[in-house]
């Protein structure tokens, strides 16, 4: 039987304008009014995960940083955690300030860029600027980044790793993966390479993705990994998709993202992720009711 619902925010429950539909919205309710664990695998930091996790109200702690650290909102604690070495962290800000790439790097709750590559968060957003769903986009985006979001933008992030005294749990760098690892040289065997996109990458601790942390999560509630559904739409979510005892996929997802899945619902556009609910909660009636029948005639 599933007992824990672990789904990916962006592309997956969130919609094209970065809001989460109201059909998904109720279905996650009644996902955990039926008894089902219901939260969120993500590769935002907390800060930004922080107006989803408010709408979405879920009742199991949540794996955030791309897998780096399992987090119970209704305590505020950090139940688990794997930062990246404070020694690997310098040697990997200066290796990508040599190749003059465009990054950022992930604290627990904020983010901190070099001044030179700030502009570079923005440009997802304005790229979207093409229709009346890419504009609403980036209203969600620029409210939710200036009310919710700390983020940090220093003249040199070398520097400031230097003498910051929180974990570095990743860093996201805009380059395809293949680049990433080439370049890295030896520096790519003291850290996990996972791509999000064809063109940019998370960079963490080794061993460390979407998918350890939803095994983590799970081995805190107590919950075999066979009793887990996973729903995602990005190369990130390929590591707890392979995992999960049922590994979804919506209709907008990347062909080899669709082929790692035992199921495909539809897009994030037509609400796939509240379609799922809503056939596992059929699932698990039906299942309910022979055992309900047997109760019954003992009863007799």
């Amino acid at each position: 039987m599933y007992r824990l619902l672990v789904f990916d925010i962006d592309g997956t429950l969130l919609s094209d304008d970065r809001s989460l539909p109201q059909a998904v919205a109720h279905a996650l309710a009644a996902a955990r009014s039926h008894g089902f664990g219901v939260t969120l695998a993500t590769g935002r930091e907390l800060s930004e995960a922080e107006p989803v996790i408010r709408q979405v109200r879920p009742n199991a702690p949540v794996v955030g940083c791309n897998g780096a650290l399992v987090y119970d909102p209704n305590t505020r604690r950090i139940l688990w955690e794997a930062p990246i070495s404070r020694g690997t962290a310098l040697r990997l800000a200066g290796r990508l300030d040599e190749l003059g790439w465009h990054y950022g790097v992930c604290g627990r709750d904020r983010i901190v860029v070099g001044r030179r590559h700030a502009w570079r968060l923005r440009l997802g957003p304005w790229r979207r600027l093409r229709n009346w769903t890419g504009l609403v986009y980036y209203v969600r985006w620029l409210w939710e980044w200036r009310r919710y979001v700390n983020l940090e933008v220093v003249p040199d992030v070398s520097r400031f790793l230097d003498t910051w005294d929180e974990p570095v749990m990743n860093f996201f760098v805009w380059e395809p993966a293949e680049s990433v690892v080439r370049h890295l040289g030896p520096l790519a065997k003291e850290v996990s390479v996972d791509p999000v996109s064809p063109r940019s990458v998370h960079i963490m601790a080794p061993g460390v993705d979407k998918g350890t942390g939803v095994e983590v999560l799970a081995g805190l509630l107590g919950i075999g990994m066979d009793g887990v559904v996973v729903c995602g739409d990005q190369y990130n979510d390929l590591s707890m998709l392979r995992r999960a005892g049922l590994a979804v996929a919506v209709g907008n997802a990347p062909p080899e993202v669709q082929r790692q899945a035992a199921w495909v619902v539809p897009s994030n556009r037509e609400n796939g992720a509240a379609l799922l609910i809503h056939r596992l909660i059929r699932m698990t009636a039906r299942s309910a009711e022979p055992a309900a029948a047997d109760r019954s005639g003992a009863a007799d």
